[in-house]
């Protein structure tokens, strides 16, 4: 979550695709009651990537996220972590994955991670009722911080040349 949303499946270790990488950034989300902007996606306007993304931020509040002062960042913090909580939310009822991994500029904002569990949680209202979504080892941060796309960009690399 940065400059725009992206987003990988991997399952037993290997990323999945199809025709084409998922774009799983652009997934229509509806807006918070209190968010009158329309988002910033071209395509789709209030998409994920529209709505949560570093540009989207930075047109709210005239300003990149890691310049907001306190109760900006906390705003940015509430309204990202509400779109990304539907966005997730979709996720784990497509695809039930084991573990979201969220890394990127955005992330960095204080609490991010604690924020976004919580609305997840939220969201999914009980259903399907899995322990593991309420856990503090469900949505994560990489392990490999602000290296992890780098990494995984030679990983998939060095996959491809060996194919």
């Amino acid at each position: 979550v940065g400059t725009g949303i992206g987003g990988g499946l991997v399952i037993d270790g290997h990323p999945l695709h199809g025709t084409s990488h998922p774009e799983m950034g652009h997934t229509i989300v509806m807006p918070h009651p209190d968010d009158p902007y329309a988002g910033h996606c071209p395509y789709h306007g209030a998409c994920l990537e529209g709505m949560a993304s570093g540009p989207a931020i930075e047109d709210r509040f005239g300003r990149v996220a890691t310049a907001l002062n306190h109760a900006e960042s906390e705003e940015a913090l509430r309204l990202v972590a509400f779109y990304l909580g539907q966005g997730l939310r979709n996720i784990v009822y497509m695809v039930a994955p084991d573990r979201i991994v969220i890394g990127g500029g955005v992330s960095h904002l204080p609490g991010f991670h604690s924020a976004v569990s919580t609305e997840l949680a939220e969201q999914l209202a009980g259903y399907p009722g899995l322990s593991e979504h309420e856990s503090g080892d469900f949505v994560v941060a990489p392990k490999l911080g602000d290296l992890s796309g780098l990494a995984g960009g030679l990983i998939l690399a060095e996959h491809a040349g060996n194919r």
